[in-house]
Parts: structure tokens; sequence; C-alpha cells
């Protein structure tokens, strides 16, 4: 007897709403949404394939692009919790840069101890490429954030500092 599909299966609820969900029939034409994101994507994708072989002006741009955040930051005296937040991003992207792929000191294979053993270049867990990217990505989006004032949290130490500035008198009886 022929296998029956279940209509949950087929809108792709048996995979989370992903599976089947996304698929189109062949005669429908992608909306002018779909088509302008497509266009974007692959204009994106096309300027960070070409910039791979420049890392120098990756990093120019991307220490450009930060300085110029801690200047806004600087300037508008808030979003201090964007930035500790960008800089614990940013400094968990720079170890996993530093680190290796296969911990040496784990059950993995481990680093020549002689001549004789065939030579295995350092791998690292995050790509220099794959680094840059996340890091630039985190930088646009902080910098993003500091236009709403939402994400403007009072930090406790900002507080503090302030308080120590101006001189307090104690309550007299």
């Amino acid at each position: 007897s022929p296998a029956v599909i279940e209509p949950e299966v087929l809108a792709g609820h048996e995979h989370g709403g992903r599976a089947f969900s996304r698929m189109k029939a062949f005669d429908e034409k992608p909306t002018v949404a779909e088509v302008v994101s497509s266009g974007i994507a692959q204009k994106l994708q096309q300027l960070l394939d070409r910039s791979t072989v420049h890392i120098l002006p990756r990093w120019l741009g991307f220490a450009v692009c930060l300085a110029l955040y801690g200047l806004r930051v600087y300037i508008i005296q808030g979003w201090f919790i964007v930035t500790y937040g960008l800089g614990i991003f940013l400094l968990n992207n720079f170890i996993g840069f530093l680190s290796p792929q296969i911990d040496p000191d784990g059950d993995g294979p481990l680093l020549p101890t002689s001549t004789g053993d065939n030579f295995k270049p350092f791998s690292r867990r995050v790509p220099e490429f794959k680094f840059w990217y996340t890091s630039i990505k985190g930088v646009c989006t902080a910098f993003f954030m500091t236009f709403f004032s939402i994400f403007d949290v009072p930090v406790f130490w900002h507080s503090a500092v302030s308080l120590t500035k101006s001189p307090v008198t104690p309550p007299t009886e």
C-alpha cells in the first residue's frame, strides 16, 4: 500500500517548521523583497570574497570602526553595558582565534615529539577571516545599538564614581 504523508509533515511541523515551509512551487515568482534581499546578499558575499586576501586593510577598517564606536560612546557618555558586552564578545573571539582547534591536553592527536613524526601545522579554532568578520559585525551591531535609548542601561559604578566626586555630608540629628 502507498505511504500516506500527513499534512503536518508537508507543512514542515515535523522538523520545527524548517524542513518544507520555505520551499516554493516552481511556478511561484519571488517577491520584490526577496529579489532585493537576494541581490544585497550576493553583493555582500562578493565583497567579502574579494576582501579575503587583503588582511591589513580589513583590520585597519576594523580599527577605524572600533575607534568611531569608542568616540561615540565617549561623546554621548552612555551605553556602557553595550560596550562591556562588546568587550567580552571581542575577547571571546580573540581567545578562540588564539586557541588550537585540537586541545593538546585532551585525548586528540598530540604534537610531534620527535623529528620522525609528521609535521602538523597549528590550526586555529577560529580562522583569521571569521575572527575579523564576527568582530566587525559585533562592533557594527554595538554602534547601531547606541542609537536606541532602550540599550542605555544605567550602570552602578558610573553612579558610584559621580558620588565620590561630590562632597557628601553625613546627616545630622
